[in-house]
This record gives C-alpha cells, sequence and structure tokens, in this order.
C-alpha cells in the first residue's frame, strides 16, 4: 500500500510539473478551469476531469470494479483543489503548489489576528473531525478557497499523499494528527517568537 501512495505523490507531482512547464498557456488555462469543477466531488461525479486525470496515470492506481480507487480519489481530489487554489494567479509568477508548504501550517498562516484565528480553528476543526474522504475534500475546498484569497501555497503532492491514507481507518487518525500538529506547532512557534520580540 505505501508504494501505491508513493505512485500517488509521484502522480501528483508529475501532473503538476507538466502543468508549470506547458508552453501552451491557453490550454493549461482549460485544463485548470475543468478541474476546478470537480473540487469537492468524487471522481466519478465529474467525468470532465477524466480526460486530464487518467493522462499517463498508473496503471496499479486504476478501478477494477467500477469504483474509484483511494489513489484516484487521492489525485483527483489533489490536482481539483490546486485548480481551484490556483485561480486567477499567474502559474509561473505566483504557484500555489510549494514544496514543504504543509496544509496545517498554511492554513495556520491564515489566523493573521486573534479574531481570525477562532474562525480558522472553527474550519480546520471541521477538517479534522471529517469521517471520510468525500466530506473532507469538501471541508478542504472551503479552506483551499480562503489560502486562495490569501495567496499561500501548499504543497500537493504532499497532499494528494494526505489523502490517499486519509482514506483507511488508521491512516485517517494519523493524517489528521499530522494536520493538527502543523498547525499548533506553527501557532507555537510564532508564540514563542512574540516573547523573544518582547
Amino acid at each position: 500500500m505505501s508504494e501505491q501512495s508513493q505512485l500517488t505523490w509521484k502522480y501528483v507531482k508529475r501532473r503538476l510539473e507538466r502543468f508549470q512547464n506547458e508552453t501552451n498557456e491557453a490550454a493549461v488555462r482549460r485544463d485548470l478551469a475543468i478541474l476546478r469543477r470537480g473540487a469537492g466531488k468524487a471522481p466519478g461525479e465529474s467525468p470532465e476531469i477524466f480526460s486530464i486525470l487518467f493522462d499517463e496515470f498508473p496503471e496499479e492506481l486504476l478501478s477494477k470494479n467500477g469504483k474509484p480507487t483511494q489513489g484516484e480519489w487521492a489525485a483527483a481530489s489533489a490536482l481539483c483543489l490546486f485548480a481551484l487554489h490556483q485561480q486567477g494567479m499567474d502559474l509561473h509568477e505566483k504557484p500555489m503548489n510549494q514544496e514543504k508548504c504543509s496544509l496545517g501550517g498554511a492554513v495556520r498562516k491564515l489566523a493573521t489576528d486573534d479574531d481570525k484565528l477562532e474562525s480558522v480553528r472553527r474550519r480546520f476543526n471541521q477538517l479534522l473531525s471529517a469521517p471520510d474522504i468525500r466530506s473532507c475534500t469538501y471541508y478542504l475546498r472551503t479552506l483551499i478557497q480562503m489560502l486562495n484569497s490569501k495567496e499561500i501555497p501548499v504543497d500537493y503532492p504532499a497532499l494528494a499523499e494526505k489523502l490517499f491514507w486519509f482514506q483507511y481507518s488508521e491512516g485517517r487518525e494519523q493524517v489528521k494528527f499530522q494536520w493538527g500538529e502543523e498547525f499548533y506547532r506553527t501557532q507555537n512557534s510564532e508564540l514563542q517568537n512574540e516573547e523573544k520580540d518582547v
């Protein structure tokens, strides 16, 4: 299974690099617009994304029974959320996919003061209480729209891998723990920096 999660990570990374390196900007804008329509939905609910999603998709991750696999769910969700996140910004000047930008840390940056912290924490806790991948991607969609408005990037291949594991009960708890740790560790380090400045 860890091999499949790595394949998901590699596929999303490769797909995003292709968007970044594509010289036909009109085609990239078209593909991202198509992907945006799939954000927060199950892969089969947006058949228009198939031509983008399944282009060079790893054979090992493809469905054998007509139901989306964990890899298909994770890759489709990550790519569609990226497209939503990138909306309105130049892919070369302001890419919203950045390595090592954890989801929890990115969401924490939305809270610029105590009033916003409570609002952000409430939305983040909804994500952490998601019981399944469908509700997880629903709550992620809202958070990604907020990150878009502040131009705060996320590491999308890493997010895809987390979404893969989220679909297993044991993995789900680990992913939620990691997201929570990223969010609160960032908050604690900010408080320590403020104390040093006093």
